[in-house]
């Protein structure tokens, strides 16, 4: 209840200051895709507004609600190099006293199709929910399917609960207009995620597959990348789970949990379909491999006048991690 109160002050707090907001995870997924918030967990709360308004309510957020920046692992960056970074991965989390808040202006990081999806155009297709009397904006039907395929092909489905996520919001959602998630799809360039998701959660759920479903699925079946994808996280033997006119195999699932950063990495890459995609996320990972952070002053610590020395360690100090 304590989030609840707390997403509901912060909404009033940016409609006050004339600053939109989506609110699409946390309570109010669980509100709209499983009819009662007690019936999905939830630890922080996510809020998405206009790229140009990022900085300004991160602010807000910090002088006017008591809020501070979480984590500050790139510590050594100028506030200018710190905004870049902010805007980079889409994503700055907050924190007052037990509530954190992840405050995004991208529904994904930049390299990871997260330009493509702009505000201003999910903003116009926002359904209203009512939250403590107020009015709150989220993701329609439609933009949340495919976000839901986004974020779990971004976090490798290492948990059961984004992929229960899918499945309710599909059953919750039974008049979705495929059309428009498959022109969107294209549009975005996730069509791959998309269909990862969904031959994913027909499989480990059993599911019959929906008449408008089955063009996009035949898509998805016709790619050989999606199902080598599909076979990296499932695998074992099918459970025959008996239904009222057929019978379902119900899929195991591996635990992408456990992989190495290279394999993440690479099932990631493999996820984007575009040549130009993919380079974008080769050259964050070189990014994320070579520039310093709170670890590598914590494995060496040096004055400031000697930070340009912490280019070198860095490859030094993983070096050694690998070998333990």
């Amino acid at each position: 209840m304590k989030l609840i109160q707390s997403l509901a002050q912060l909404l009033r707090l940016l409609e006050e200051h004339g600053i939109r907001a989506i609110a699409y995870k946390g309570p109010m997924l669980a509100q709209i895709v499983y009819g009662n918030i007690g019936l999905r967990s939830f630890t922080d709360l996510d809020i998405w507004v206009a790229p140009e308004d990022f900085a300004r309510t991160r602010q807000l957020l910090i002088d006017k609600a008591g809020y501070e920046i979480a984590d500050r692992t790139w510590m050594f960056l100028t506030p200018q190099a710190e905004e870049a970074y902010f805007q980079e991965e889409g994503e700055c989390a907050l924190v007052n006293g037990i509530v954190h808040v992840d405050l995004h202006c991208r529904l994904a990081p930049a390299y990871f199709l997260g330009d493509r999806l702009r505000f201003e155009d999910v903003w116009q297709r926002t359904v209203p929910v009512s939250c403590l009397g107020l009015q709150v904006h989220t993701l329609s039907p439609e933009d949340r399917l495919i976000y839901l395929c986004i974020h779990g092909s971004k976090e490798h489905w290492r948990s059961l609960k984004w992929i229960m996520d899918l499945a309710m919001s599909l059953k919750a959602s039974p008049e979705l207009n495929w059309e428009l998630i498959v022109q969107r799809s294209l549009e975005w360039h996730c069509e791959r995620l998309v269909m990862l998701g969904l031959r994913l959660v027909f499989a480990v759920f059993g599911l019959p597959i929906p008449p408008p479903v089955q063009p996009l699925m035949i898509m998805a079946h016709s790619e050989n990348e999606i199902t080598a994808l599909l076979a990296d996280l499932i695998h074992g033997d099918a459970v025959v789970v008996p239904g009222e006119q057929q019978q379902h195999q119900l899929q195991t699932l591996s635990f992408p949990k456990a992989w190495s950063p290279w394999q993440v990495a690479r099932f990631q890459q493999r996820c984007l379909r575009q040549g130009g995609d993919r380079w974008r996320y080769s050259i964050h990972l070189l990014k994320e491999f070579f520039v310093p952070n709170s670890q590598d002053q914590s494995f060496l610590g040096l004055p400031p006048l000697l930070y340009p020395f912490y280019y070198g360690i860095r490859p030094l100090r993983l070096l050694i991690k690998s070998l333990r």
